[in-house]
C-alpha cells in the first residue's frame, strides 16, 4: 500500500544537486526546497525506523560513500587551482605540457596558499627533471622557500642540500648541518662533521652572522669535551655549570667565565642565573647578586637587565619565602604595582608598612579583612590603628 511518502521517493521531479553546479538559479532551489517539505502539508504519514527500509550494513557503506571525497577531472588549469582553493581533490597529472605545469604553479602562487604551493610544486618535482625544476624555482622564490622547508620536516636533507646547491639558495645552509647531525650523540663525531661542513661549504657562508654562529658552536663543542659535558645547547650547559658550581659553594668564577667564553645575552644569562638559585633555594645569593642599594636615593634598587615585573613573576614561580618577595618589591618605584604584587603574593607584612608609613588608615582596614584573625600582621594592624601617635590622612 503506498502513501505519500513512496510519492515523493518514486517522483522524478526532484533531483540532487551539486554544490559545484554554480548555474542552478534562485528559483531552481525554492523550487526543490518546496518540493522536499510539501509532504509536511499532509496529515497522515507514516513513520518507520532507517533500518526498516535500508540494512544498516548497506547505511554504513552510503555512509562511508559519501563522506569520499569526489576527485575531480578538470579542462583548465585556472579551473584546477579554483577547486583546489575549495578543498577538493584534483587530479594534477593530466597537466602533461611544460607549459601547463608552468602556468599550474603562477596560479598557485597567486593564491598566497602555502599548501596549494607546496602541493603544485611537489607535482612538479615528481614529474620534471631536477635540472628543469630548479630553474623554474629560482625565478619563484616563494616557491623555493615552501619546498626547502617542507624538506625539513621530512628530514631530507640530501635533497635539500641538492636544491640549495642547484638554486644558489644559500641562505640557510647551516640548517643541513643540524639535519645531518640531529641524531649523532657522540660529540667529537659532531665536532668532526661540522668542521668538515664548514670546509666544504664556506663559500657559501658569505653571512656574517652564519659564519660566527658556526664558528661559535665548534668553540661550544671543544668545550664539552674537554670537560666530559653533553648538553644540546649553551644555555641548558650554563644551569650546569652554574648548579654544580652552588651545590659545592664554590664562587661564581666558572660561571662568568663561561658566560664571557660564548658571550651569552645578559638577560638570557640572568634568567637562567635567577633560576638556578631559586631552584636550588639560595634566596640569600639571589637578593645579595641582583638587589643593590642606591646611594643618591637611599633605596634599593633591582640591577637586572630583566624587566622588574619579569624579574619578580620568575621569581614567585619557585614559591620563595614571603621576606623574599617583600624585598624586591622595595625596589620598585610605581607603588601601586608593589601593591598589587604584594596582594597577589599576600605580602601582608609590605601592605601594612606601606599603609602605617602613607598614614592610610583605610589602606589598614582594608588590610585587616585579608589577614588570619589574630596572626602577628592582624595585631600589628590592631596596634597601628589604636595608635593615638599617628595622625591619619584618612
Amino acid at each position: 500500500m503506498s502513501n505519500v511518502n513512496d510519492d515523493y521517493w518514486n517522483s522524478s521531479s526532484t533531483s540532487k544537486f551539486n554544490f559545484d553546479d554554480e548555474d542552478l538559479c534562485a528559483s531552481q532551489i525554492d523550487s526543490v526546497a518546496n518540493d522536499v517539505f510539501s509532504s509536511k502539508q499532509e496529515n497522515n504519514i507514516n513513520i518507520f525506523a532507517i533500518d526498516f527500509i535500508i540494512s544498516k550494513k548497506s547505511l554504513d557503506l552510503l555512509l562511508a560513500d559519501a563522506d569520499t571525497e569526489s576527485v575531480y577531472m578538470v579542462t583548465t588549469v585556472g579551473e584546477a587551482i579554483k577547486k583546489l582553493v575549495r578543498g577538493n581533490k584534483v587530479v594534477l597529472e593530466q597537466f602533461k605540457s611544460y607549459k601547463d605545469k608552468l602556468q599550474l604553479l603562477d596560479e598557485a602562487i597567486t593564491t598566497y596558499n602555502g599548501d596549494i604551493i607546496l602541493r603544485v610544486t611537489d607535482f612538479l618535482r615528481s614529474t620534471l627533471k631536477f635540472s628543469l625544476f630548479c630553474n623554474i624555482l629560482v625565478k619563484r622564490r616563494v616557491a623555493l622557500v615552501h619546498y626547502s622547508d617542507f624538506l625539513k620536516l621530512q628530514g631530507n636533507s640530501d635533497e635539500l642540500e641538492n636544491l640549495y646547491m642547484a638554486t644558489g639558495f644559500t641562505t640557510n645552509i647551516k640548517d643541513l648541518y643540524f639535519l645531518k647531525t640531529r641524531s649523532e650523540k657522540n660529540k667529537r663525531e659532531t665536532l668532526n662533521r661540522l668542521k668538515y661542513f664548514v670546509s666544504s661549504h664556506s663559500q657559501y657562508l658569505d653571512s656574517f652572522n652564519e659564519n660566527k654562529f658556526l664558528s661559535d658552536y665548534v668553540r661550544f663543542l671543544e668545550w664539552q669535551i674537554t670537560n666530559g659535558e653533553d648538553k644540546d645547547s649553551v644555555i641548558k650547559q650554563l644551569a650546569i655549570v652554574c648548579k654544580k658550581q652552588w651545590e659545592q659553594n664554590a664562587n661564581d668564577d666558572q660561571v662568568n667565565d663561561f658566560k664571557n667564553l660564548f658571550k651569552i645575552d645578559d638577560a638570557q644569562f640572568e634568567w637562567t642565573v635567577l633560576n638556578c638559585l631559586c631552584h636550588l633555594g639560595l634566596w640569600k645569593k639571589l637578593i645579595g647578586m641582583f638587589v643593590k642599594p642606591n646611594w643618591f636615593t637611599k633605596r634599593n634598587v633591582l640591577k637586572s637587565a630583566i624587566n622588574s615585573d619579569n624579574f619578580i613573576w620568575g621569581v614567585s614561580r619557585h614559591d620563595p619565602p614571603k621576606n623574599v618577595i617583600e624585598q624586591l618589591l622595595t625596589c620598585l618605584y610605581d607603588s601601586e604595582k608593589s601593591l598589587a604584587f604584594a596582594e597577589k603574593f599576600q605580602c601582608y607584612k609590605f601592605m601594612i608598612e606601606y599603609y602605617i608609613n602613607q598614614k592610610d588608615r583605610m589602606g589598614l582596614l582594608r588590610c585587616l579583612e585579608k589577614v588570619v584573625a589574630n596572626s602577628e600582621e592582624y595585631f600589628t594592624i590592631k596596634k597601628a590603628l589604636e595608635s593615638q601617635d599617628k595622625r591619619w590622612k584618612n
